[in-house]
């Protein structure tokens, strides 16, 4: 094509070799990092923690009055006390 450094083409054989030697490198580079950083005991104690959608008192229990609510109910909603009437 063009006698220009820009454009000189590798040869499939020097591409080859550093598409492996770049896979190789970030290889081991990955392998120094795992044999460097030591392996922590995993604990997985957190506590009493409420499962918050059940116990949540507004899910049963309608809130206080006195209280702006900031979105109104859904017009197909009915509530369990009206429902049981």
């Amino acid at each position: 094509m063009h006698n220009y450094e820009e454009f000189h083409e590798w040869s499939t054989r020097w591409s080859w070799a550093f598409i492996i030697f770049l896979s190789g490198s970030l290889i081991t580079i990955c392998m120094i990092l795992m044999m460097m950083i030591p392996t922590v005991p995993r604990v997985w104690e957190y506590g009493d923690l409420p499962f918050t959608p059940s116990e949540s008192v507004y899910s049963t229990i309608k809130p206080v009055s006195g209280g702006v609510m900031m979105i109104q109910p859904l017009p197909e909603g009915v509530s369990m006390e009206e429902r049981a009437k």
